[in-house]
Order: structure tokens, then C-alpha cells, then sequence
């Protein structure tokens, strides 16, 4: 959770209850050889959604217990993009979850986790814009076009000096959802998260990431139709010279 404390800060500044969950079994100090089990990708979207409902079932007494409202904002970074597309309701291909499964030898998921993934557990209503963030689209999960059912818009951030620079290389693939995608130039991994790159000052990286993720924010969430608001998201308004919008529908 605290990987994403920056964002949290910023968001938490402007009134917004933010939340950052430790993911069950997938900490930094887990299966840092690869060898990621199967669970970890169920329970991760599920990680979010319990956030959520911990809150909800507060005391009325407690002043956040009314704070979870219907309309969230979901962020990803890295392996988070799969829940961002999983709890906004990207629909599970069963065919494609053939190999999906790291966790077993065979790639082939066991009837139990079949059963998870097509259940909808790992859908949230709730979510209703998403943001991810040096990651792309699991096509064992989603196949070519599971991704095109989520339920509400999705900004995309990707930083050309990130491995692969895989974000821009879904971009074409979307076409059908209302979706952005923020380029920064210089960015790399870690810019999205604990800030680490040698090629982009960190500081200037999160005011980047953090600047476009609020707006999408506001406008998404609060329906803010502010002018500077608009103007970041569509890119007529610089927030630095290293980012690059582009805008589909």
C-alpha cells in the first residue's frame, strides 16, 4: 500500500477519502522470483473491494462510515492494471483463461479458480473510471476485446523509458471505449510508484502523474466540467512539457 503514498497524499489533500491496500500474498517481500500463484490475481481486485466495504460497515458513529459512496476511482500500477480492467468489469474469456494460470505447471487453471475469474467476484460496480499506470491489457484474462466492457472511462499513463513501454502499445486496441492516455517523457517505472528512474526528476514525475490522475478524477468521479480541468485532459493545457495526452472516444 504504501507504494502508491504519494498519490494517496495528493488526493487526500483535496477532500478525497483515499484508500491503498496491502495485496493479500503479493507484498514487495513475496515471490519476488516470479513465481506468482494463481490466487494472488483473484484476490488482489477482491483487495480493493473489501478496502470498500470495511469502510461501508463502519459504525455510523465513525465520520468515514458514509464516506464510500457508489462512484469510484480505481488506480493500477504495474501488475495493479489487471485490477483496474478486472474490477472495472472487463469480461473473463473462458477460452482464453487456457494458459492464463501461472500457477500451475500446465498454465491451466483449476476448476476452482475457473470458477472465481467467470463468477464476477473480481468486478466491482462501484468503480466506475480507472487509471493504469506502466501496465497493459492480460489477454488470458480478457482475450482480444473482453477489456472494450468496462463500465466506465480509462486514462491510461505510460513513460517512454519504461520496459517495452507497454501502455502505448494497447492504445490502438481500445478503440470503442472513452479512454486517454498520458505519455511522459523520460518516465520509467518506478516514476508511476516509489519514484525511482534515473532519466526523469521524481519530483516533477508525480506532480505529472499526480496532476492528470486528479483531474481525471474530478471530472470523472465529481463531474467537474471546470475549464482547467478539461483543458489538462484534453492537453490544451500544459502541466509539463514531458507529457503528452492523447485522447480517444
Amino acid at each position: 500500500g504504501g507504494d502508491a503514498s504519494h498519490l494517496m497524499r495528493r488526493f487526500a489533500s483535496h477532500g478525497w477519502l483515499a484508500l491503498a491496500p496491502d495485496h493479500t500474498d503479493n507484498m514487495l517481500s513475496d515471490s519476488q522470483d516470479g513465481s506468482i500463484p494463481t490466487s494472488v490475481y483473484i484476490h488482489r481486485p477482491q483487495d480493493l473491494s473489501e478496502s470498500l466495504n470495511l469502510i461501508e460497515g463502519l459504525d455510523a458513529s465513525d465520520s468515514l462510515s458514509s464516506a464510500v459512496t457508489d462512484a469510484v476511482l480505481v488506480n493500477g500500477h504495474s501488475r495493479g492494471c489487471d485490477d483496474v480492467w478486472m474490477t472495472m468489469g472487463a469480461s473473463i474469456d473462458a477460452d482464453a483463461l487456457a494458459g492464463a494460470c501461472p500457477g500451475m505447471d500446465d498454465g491451466e487453471c483449476t476448476e476452482a479458480e475457473t470458477a472465481a475469474f467467470l463468477s464476477g467476484v473480481v468486478s466491482d460496480p462501484r468503480m466506475v473510471a480507472g487509471i493504469t499506470m506502466a501496465g497493459t491489457i492480460n489477454r488470458g484474462y480478457h482475450a482480444d476485446d473482453g477489456h472494450l466492457s468496462v463500465r466506465g472511462p480509462v486514462m491510461l499513463m505510460s513513460g517512454s523509458n519504461d520496459t517495452g513501454h507497454a501502455v502505448s502499445e494497447s492504445w490502438e486496441s481500445l478503440e470503442g471505449i472513452e479512454r486517454s492516455l498520458v505519455d511522459i517523457e523520460g518516465a520509467c517505472h518506478g516514476t508511476f510508484n516509489m519514484g525511482f528512474c534515473d532519466t526523469i526528476d521524481s519530483a516533477l514525475g508525480y506532480h505529472i502523474v499526480e496532476t492528470y490522475a486528479l483531474a481525471f478524477g474530478r471530472q470523472h468521479v465529481l463531474g467537474d466540467t471546470d475549464e482547467t480541468v478539461s483543458g489538462i485532459l484534453d492537453g490544451s493545457l500544459e502541466v509539463a512539457p514531458e507529457a503528452v495526452v492523447t485522447v480517444g472516444n
